[in-house]
């Protein structure tokens, strides 16, 4: 498309970068976000050979800093080598750009939280350098610029900036021997210092071992379309059925730069294998039968509506009479795990003392989302608030229930729930306050074996939770049982 309307190519370069920077920034390794971000990047590196030859100078030195600005954002390095490989890819047809590689590093020393784009361009220009090199292209000038400005970051606070450094410095220092060209001697001493440095020479050994792409690929032999659909995402333990598989690439009709295979790179042994980190992606709950110790995080609903043979709506799922009264907890984290205990279970309401606590940073890290599919209700932790809402519930039916120990308290062993009952919970260290439990119609404690006085609020009260839930949710037929761990 992009050979016949040239004028697309902007368009659709531009669409796939702001794609790219819209994703969550954090993914983690073969999530979906971080799978969604492989993709998009090898679709960017194979669109670059035809944007670039429609491109004039201008245009060539602002795609390559909308690319280079791709890595300042935080991906994993399955991500990260294409994006690399675009750059590497600008900077082998027009060299004269590498000056933008430069002023990025520069611009770097500024900047705080740029060591991942860091490492990324020492990678781009080490790659660049040998591919000029292998061309007979570089100049001592260049090499000596190049050298210049990585060599101060062998002192880099950063671990990873500072190997990535030391690793340029004495992959690049052979190339001076190769031409006859005299190595500086203040970069001569640093290499001698890093190579004959047993401890640091292990640990840049590993450093390079680890990263393929920097140490073991050649922009020139090994830019073809198997290994970028599958030998770097293999070798980047992305999973398995998000490579394409070389049967499919033999079949490509190729009307582009990169050849369908070439290098050596392909021939590099597997990773080591990384099944029991995938198996969440890979197996589906039907498959799991005969494998009845393995972890399954599954989710049920869907497992549900499906064994009972009924469309799945998110909104109707089984839900009791339970209301959580929790406006006297003030710890966002502890409200967090209520919240997510309660839809799992079945709440049907929970009462907070201020609704904003929905928005808090602790509350979020534990609630999962679950305040989207459970009813939030705000009443004020003080006494006469308190008392009303209660005096309101019992008009309505409601038994008011406390998780407290007191002198006539119930075991929850021998306590059956009312289907609706409101379960009041204490303050955290000091429980129900006296002035609320005359109002109290019971008081139910968990028994204890330990010398611990209590629990902490969030687990008596997912106790309580599960106790009712197997009372009247679980107990119901429409409910399907589960046994086992």
């Amino acid at each position: 498309i992009i050979e016949r309307f040239p004028a697309l190519s902007t368009t659709v370069v531009d669409f796939y970068l702001t794609s790219f920077q819209n994703l969550d920034k954090s993914a983690l390794q073969n999530s979906l976000p971080n799978r969604t971000k492989i993709r998009i990047a090898q679709a960017l590196l194979c669109l670059i050979p035809a944007v670039v030859k429609k491109m004039n100078n201008e245009g060539i030195n602002s795609l390559l800093k909308d690319v280079m600005m791709c890595l300042t954002l935080e991906s994993q390095p399955s991500v990260r080598c294409f994006i690399e490989c675009g750059a590497c890819y600008i900077l082998s047809k027009h060299p004269d750009t590498v000056s933008s590689v430069f002023g990025m590093m520069e611009t770097s020393r500024k900047v705080t939280n740029s060591n991942a784009l860091l490492s990324a361009l020492f990678s781009i220009l080490y790659h660049h350098l040998m591919y000029l090199n292998e061309k007979k292209l570089l100049e001592k000038s260049l090499l000596d610029e190049a050298l210049q400005r990585i060599s101060v970051w062998t002192c880099a606070n950063n671990h990873n900036v500072r190997s990535f450094a030391c690793c340029c410095l004495v992959l690049l220092s052979p190339v001076y021997d190769k031409h006859n060209w005299d190595l500086p001697q203040y970069y001569k001493i640093q290499v001698d210092f890093i190579t004959e440095s047993t401890e640091y020479s292990k640990l840049l050994s590993k450093h390079i071992e680890k990263k393929v792409f920097f140490s073991k690929f050649n922009i020139i032999n090994d830019l073809c379309l198997f290994n970028i659909f599958f030998s770097l995402p293999q070798q980047h333990s992305v999973l398995e059925n998000e490579c394409v598989m070389k049967r499919e690439i033999e079949s490509f009709d190729s009307q582009m730069d990169y050849p369908v295979i070439s290098g050596n790179f392909m021939e590099l042994p597997k990773p080591e294998s990384r099944e029991h980190e995938q198996l969440d992606y890979i197996i589906r709950f039907k498959d799991l039968t005969e494998f009845s110790s393995l972890q399954k995080k599954i989710t049920p609903w869907q497992i549900m509506a499906t064994n009972l043979g009924i469309d799945f709506d998110r909104g109707s799922t089984e839900k009791g009479d339970l209301v959580v009264f929790a406006s006297l907890i003030s710890k966002g984290n502890n409200l967090g795990g209520l919240s997510r205990t309660g839809e799992i279970f079945g709440v049907k309401t929970m009462v907070v003392n201020n609704l904003e606590v929905l928005n808090n940073k602790d509350f979020k890290s534990l609630s999962m989302t679950s305040e989207k599919w459970i009813e939030f209700e705000e009443v004020s932790y003080d006494t006469t608030p308190t008392v009303e809402y209660f005096k309101k519930m019992k008009r309505l039916g409601y038994t008011i229930v406390g998780v407290e120990q007191a002198s006539d308290s119930v075991n929850l062993d021998r306590f059956q729930f009312p289907r609706k009952s409101v379960l009041v919970l204490g303050r955290e260290r000091d429980g129900i306050p006296v002035e609320l439990l005359s109002h109290l119609d019971v008081c139910v404690e968990i028994p204890q074996l330990g010398l611990i006085r209590s629990l902490n609020v969030h687990v008596s009260a997912s106790i309580m939770i599960w106790e009712y839930s197997k009372q009247h949710l679980f107990a119901d037929s429409n409910v399907i049982k589960t046994e086992g761990c």
